[in-house]
């Protein structure tokens, strides 16, 4: 990420500190105020996300350093582990949130005594908050696509607050609206319609920090990148060493793996024949021009060989 991107992704992050610290303080005061699970969560939610956040700015710094002796790839894996421990936590939130409200649930159904909602502040807190988090949203959005859609920190970002923004609309519309049922025949189910809520928010929550966490181990464990991405750094590396000033070198395989917004390219290249260490320096420099330009962000290395990568490889070990 170059230093103008590295601004952006900054700026933005610095917009989500203000915005978490006022929903996150908001949701907590208005749950306690109202006495609803549901906005404790969703006050929660953003104060997971203000702490991430927080982590999220050093992280920023950190994958911007150029590889060393220490860190010889670089510390573009720092992105990835941030992603994956952001999924987690919050994974762990939603689940603390669905056992709290299925235990007030079973313990109504066993007779037990439900404290009423106070539905005064929660229509204003949930507009307010609405507000606020398709505006981070937008920020998020509009910044990812400046950074040319580098930053999986900024698309990390932009999804919990779109979620924490329909959280907090579902939660406003459906506890001001449940007052409404008690000449229905749900009228039974009001006093749990908070927990009922919590559980159904958190179950339509959880598809996007377990698709972040899949991912996430999918780039720790070297999964390579996806086959139309890899084919067309390939074509690009294959389109390069096809000119007149490499017509001594083939490329006969190619690989990519990527780690946050760090891609890791290696590409066996065959000489014909014998080749001067100027050219095969030179070659390697353009096969590694290539991925950069491709990619954005990248490291590759070229190996001079006969052989495909997995050609000694046997089919019952694939």
């Amino acid at each position: 990420m170059n230093t103008d991107h590295q601004d952006i992704e900054r700026k933005a992050l610095r917009y989500a500190i203000i915005g978490n610290s006022i929903m996150g303080l908001a949701g907590v005061v208005t749950a306690e105020i109202s006495r609803s699970d549901a906005l404790l969560v969703d006050g929660l939610f953003s104060m997971v996300n203000l702490a991430s956040i927080l982590v999220a700015g050093y992280v920023s710094k950190q994958i911007t350093r150029n590889p060393n002796p220490e860190f010889p790839y670089g510390y573009y894996a720092n992105e990835t582990l941030y992603v994956l421990f952001r999924s987690l936590v919050l994974l762990g939130v939603l689940s603390f949130a669905v056992l709290g409200a299925a235990d007030k649930i079973i313990q109504y159904a066993q007779g037990g005594e439900v404290e009423a909602i106070l539905h005064g502040p929660i229509m204003v807190y949930s507009v307010m908050m609405v507000v606020i988090c398709f505006s981070m949203a937008a920020i998020y959005h509009k910044a990812w696509v400046r950074t040319e859609k580098n930053s999986e920190i900024l698309a990390a970002e932009r999804y919990a607050a779109i979620i924490d923004g329909a959280m907090s609309a579902v939660a406003g519309v459906v506890l001001v609206g449940v007052q409404y049922l008690g000449n229905t025949a749900v009228a039974g189910l009001i006093p749990i319609a908070d927990s009922i809520l919590v559980i159904t928010l958190c179950i339509v929550a959880v598809g996007t920090p377990a698709s972040l966490l899949r991912k996430s181990l999918d780039e720790i464990s070297g999964k390579s990148c996806p086959a139309d991405n890899v084919e067309e750094v390939r074509l690009a590396i294959d389109t390069a060493l096809s000119t007149e000033a490499y017509e001594a070198f083939d490329l006969i395989d190619f690989q990519m793996t990527k780690m946050g917004r760090g891609h890791y390219c290696i590409a066996h290249v065959l000489p014909h024949g014998k080749v001067g260490v100027d050219a095969l320096d030179e070659a390697r420099a353009t096969v590694v021009k290539v991925c950069m330009e491709v990619t954005g962000s990248s490291m590759a290395e070229v190996i001079f060989t006969s052989k495909t990568a997995f050609a000694e490889v046997k089919q019952e070990d694939i």
